[in-house]
């Protein structure tokens, strides 16, 4: 009897095997979540572009529209802003309407009557894209690729929406 007793009030030192299993699949999904997070953040980036892109295209056909001014949409290696003037290099501190393009984004663009894609390299191969105060652009399609991830993106010449392939 007094051996019985004497295992009851043993103190138990370590961790169990489950627990150390449990404590090890936690970490690993841990782990793997971050993994995923941080592999497809240029894919995310990419991703969301062609909406803020059309945002911009919009605002850029009504407000021609509305002001009876032409609006251009220019396209440099670094932004894509509206402008009233074609010969603008970079956004000034006025531009409200403009998406900033991730670093080492690669930007072409396809006009209806192009062939193949242009590159827009160095700000001397900015794209200008024009929108008319009778509230039409010339149809336009633009690739945007970052990494492994792309964006091919074709605009509607009477809505300045995205056209869906």
């Amino acid at each position: 009897m007094n051996i019985h007793l004497q295992n009851k009030h043993l103190t138990r030192s370590g961790f169990t095997l489950m627990e150390i299993i449990i404590v090890m699949v936690v970490v690993s999904i841990i782990i793997t979540g971050s993994f995923i997070t941080l592999s497809n953040d240029a894919s995310d980036e990419i991703q969301s572009l062609p909406s803020e892109i059309e945002q911009v295209t919009k605002r850029a056909l009504s407000t021609a529209k509305i002001d009876k001014r032409t609006q251009y949409i220019l396209i440099s290696p670094s932004h894509i802003w509206q402008s009233t003037d074609p010969d603008q290099t970079e956004p000034n501190s006025e531009t409200t309407n403009q998406v900033d393009l991730p670093p080492n984004c690669s930007i072409s663009y396809k006009r209806s009557e192009d062939t193949g894609w242009s590159n827009v390299q160095t700000i001397k191969d900015k794209a200008v894209w024009v929108y008319s105060v009778a509230g039409i652009c010339e149809e336009m399609s633009l690739m945007i690729q970052l990494e492994n991830s792309s964006a091919e993106i074709r605009f509607h010449p009477l809505t300045a929406a995205t056209i869906k392939p």
